[in-house]
């Protein structure tokens, strides 16, 4: 350490200090400085490791170093005795600390808690209240501001971070157990929209139309990409919004049932996908879709690095649109598939032996690329699937985004107005659908929620349902080609006479695998299964959509020792090849 300026942190007992002093003694003849620096708050024989586990950071031990003690040459330092070294850990107890004056101030702060345990704070501002996560730099900001109004002086970090401790305690013993959304929320069969404006506003929508409120009866949190929506107006004329997206005239119904359930939490999102040609519009339609049901600073991004990355963002944001998008890993593809129809996520908090972060989430996806980016089934079962045409006419981009933005308010109303009408018919549609026996699709409240938004959307009856059968069909045929698997079972099928065969996985890859039975060398394709175990997963995977092309796959029956599978063309199998 020849040269350094060397600061010494002791643990907060006697044999610290005498530690602390050996060390600085034996550093004096050669570093260029020597301090010892006292930690504030240490517990008896804490040390740096307990300050680090309050949530203190290196910019606050920066800010400790100004009151280090200097120790010089020409000074022998001398162990503090035990009474001076408490009184170098604490504040003097004849007037109030920092710590005190802090939590006085924050006395009329409303705290609770969330199911999971995180302390929050709400406070007034003005006249409106706001919603803050205890940890969060803008409830520090808060703290900070009062006790400057209040003392004219700066508190510091470590006073300010005793004092979230604090208060997160009072929260989690002391206050009740609440919700807290982002951006949607629902409560009392009502639908919560935060505008994410300076006036803490949302919009409440009901079975009888919506209304902006001042003060949101559902607690709301933000995070640092939330951006405002505009204030929504009324009267707006949903074809509107087909000056701004390019997809087909038959895939209106389709978008326009995702975007009102957009608005509608805790229930399964099908995933968006949008294909196309290059310069179709693909990432401009999935800005404006952005736009109309979660603004925000980052509205398309990349492909994330891992399930951490994509959790992160979706912890962060309503809606999650990726962009551009080439290949997908299918670890992403599964976390698509948690994310779409509900999941969770854990992690070890940072600072913490066995204490887990844990998240469960929902949230609407949009996907979009040249490519048909998704090959496997879960994923693909779990989509709507929009090629957009080619573009028959552009725009710059400052005359389109201005004309957007004119009329971003009335198409916000319309879509609110359509939200309503689908809260005033789910109930009716799906006692409906419910006494017919209806054969719905899979994502089932979604399909509910599409029918119901009918009339709303100016969608005639059961057109709706229509479309989306047939871009389940498109689904299906997509990921019968995606796999050569799959195809080469699809042609296997349809070239014998009798309806049935039953085997052996093992003697299924055997069959498929034979030139002759799998044309083009399906079987040499990566992808295609190398034993009777990864057939056995790929039957199971590939079941639901075999049997709407035509082929029941019925699995070994488990109380018998044969191992056997069944294929069987039903009443939907279309032979194409035949016809």
């Amino acid at each position: 350490l020849k040269g350094y300026k060397c600061v010494i942190l002791p643990d907060n007992d006697e044999a610290g200090e005498q530690h602390a002093v050996a060390v600085a003694k034996s550093l004096l003849p050669h570093a260029e400085s020597v301090n010892i620096l006292r930690l504030p708050d240490l517990p008896e024989k804490g040390d740096v490791s307990d300050w680090i586990a309050k949530g203190n950071k290196s910019e606050d031990l920066y800010a400790l170093l100004s009151g280090a003690e200097t120790i010089n040459g020409d000074d022998e330092p001398e162990t503090p005795k035990p009474d001076e070294r408490a009184n170098t850990h604490s504040d003097s107890k004849s007037q109030p600390t920092q710590a005190s004056r802090l939590m006085a101030l924050a006395e009329d702060v409303e705290l609770f808690h969330t199911s999971d345990g995180e302390g929050f704070a709400t406070i007034s501002v003005n006249s409106h209240k706001e919603t803050f996560p205890l940890r969060s730099g803008d409830f520090r900001k808060w703290l900070s501001y009062q006790y400057w109004n209040e003392e004219r002086s700066v508190p510091s970090s470590q006073s300010v971070q005793d004092v979230i401790h604090g208060l997160g305690g009072k929260a989690t013993f002391e206050g009740e157990t609440k919700a807290v959304s982002l951006r949607i929320a629902e409560s009392g069969g009502n639908l919560y929209l935060d505008l994410a404006n300076d006036r803490w506003q949302c919009v409440e929508i009901t079975k009888f139309g919506w209304n902006v409120v001042d003060n949101s009866p559902v607690k709301f949190r933000r995070t640092r990409g939330t951006m405002p929506f505009p204030a929504p107006e009324r009267g707006g004329d949903i074809d509107d919004l087909w000056g701004f997206v390019n997809v087909n005239n038959e895939d209106r119904s389709l978008l326009l049932a995702w975007l009102i359930a957009a608005f509608r939490p805790n229930k399964p999102f099908p995933v968006l996908v949008l294909h196309g040609e290059q310069g179709s519009g693909k990432s401009t339609t999935a800005r404006v879709i952005r736009l109309l049901t979660d603004p925000n600073k980052a509205p398309l991004r990349s492909s994330p690095k891992d399930e951490r990355d994509l959790m992160i963002a979706a912890n962060n944001s309503w809606v999650i649109s990726l962009d551009n998008l080439s290949s997908m890993k299918p670890e992403t593809s599964d976390s698509l598939c948690r994310l779409s129809t509900g999941g969770g996520f854990s992690t070890r908090e940072l600072f913490s032996d066995g204490d887990e972060i844990l998240m469960s989430l929902m949230r609407p996806i949009i996907l979009n690329g040249i490519d048909e980016v998704i090959s496997r089934s879960d994923l693909l079962d779990r989509s709507i699937l929009l090629h957009l045409p080619r573009l028959l006419r552009r725009f710059d981009e400052t005359t389109f985004w201005k004309e957007f933005e004119d009329a971003r308010p009335r198409l916000l109303g319309a879509l609110l107005d359509a939200v309503s009408v689908a809260l005033s018919r789910i109930d009716s549609v799906t006692k409906t659908a419910r006494s017919e026996e209806m054969d719905l699709p899979r994502m089932v409240d979604f399909t509910l929620w599409g029918m119901a938004a009918e009339t709303g959307i100016g969608t005639p009856e059961g057109q709706f349902l229509d479309r989306y059968r047939g871009n389940r069909e498109a689904v299906h045929d997509l990921v019968l080609d995606c796999d050569p698997f799959a195809e080469a079972l699809t042609k296997f099928m349809g070239g014998r006479i009798a309806s049935v065969w039953k085997g052996t996985a093992s003697e299924l890859l055997e069959l498929l695998s034979r030139p002759s039975t799998s044309s083009n060398a399906l079987h040499r394709m990566r992808g295609f299964p190398t034993n009777f175990r990864s057939v056995g997963r790929r039957l199971q995977l590939l079941t639901p959509n075999l049997r709407e092309k035509g082929i029941e796959c019925i699995p070994p029956d488990r109380n018998t020792k044969a191992r056997s599978w069944t294929l069987q063309r039903n009443e939907k199998w279309k032979n194409s090849d035949s016809e």
